[in-house]
């Protein structure tokens, strides 16, 4: 509206639909996680909330409460750093956990972006069923739907034998 036919205008922002969308809407989403997050360095769609700490006393006030955390524990003396949360992002889905720490983060990017929709406890991510068990936090996934629905691919026998020789 308000251009004329046949005028040339100049696109100052990423428009929805085109090729370069996607790229920028990844580089903005990645930005935001790292002022906040660590981006992993073998798998660059893995983000970790991390805080250090001076003293195992601060370390043991964090812990307080948390179930059989010796492991967490004994990582964090190594590393100096205790892991709060993981993000983890597939094209426009996240999937996250994490304590307070992390929830905190969540509100702040849900204020910049937006979550369309938010699951906890039992929900499908990227064909995976995700479910917690609340009692005894034990997390389960599976793939079963996703098995279900795949269907066989039939390849016929002269095409078997035309791929045969072009691997020779």
């Amino acid at each position: 509206p308000g251009v004329e036919p046949g005028s040339l205008i100049q696109v100052r922002k990423n428009i929805f639909g085109f090729s370069d969308a996607p790229r920028c809407c990844w580089e903005r989403l990645r930005n935001f996680c790292k002022q906040y997050l660590r981006q992993s360095k073998v798998d660059p769609c893995l983000f970790y909330l991390e805080e250090r700490f001076k003293h195992e006393r601060e370390l043991d006030q964090w812990l307080e409460g948390v179930e059989d955390a010796t492991c967490v524990k004994s990582h964090a003396l190594r590393s100096g750093v205790l892991l709060r949360g993981v993000l983890t992002i597939h094209v426009d889905d996240l999937l996250s956990l994490g304590d307070s720490k992390m929830d905190a983060f969540l509100r702040k990017f849900d204020k910049e972006f937006g979550f369309g929709s938010t699951k906890e406890q039992q929900f499908t991510h990227t064909g995976r069923f995700i479910q917690k068990d609340i009692e005894s936090g034990e997390i389960q996934l599976d793939m079963d739907a996703f098995v279900d629905q795949l269907q066989p691919i039939y390849v016929s026998r002269d095409l078997r034998k035309e791929i045969g020789r072009a691997h020779v």
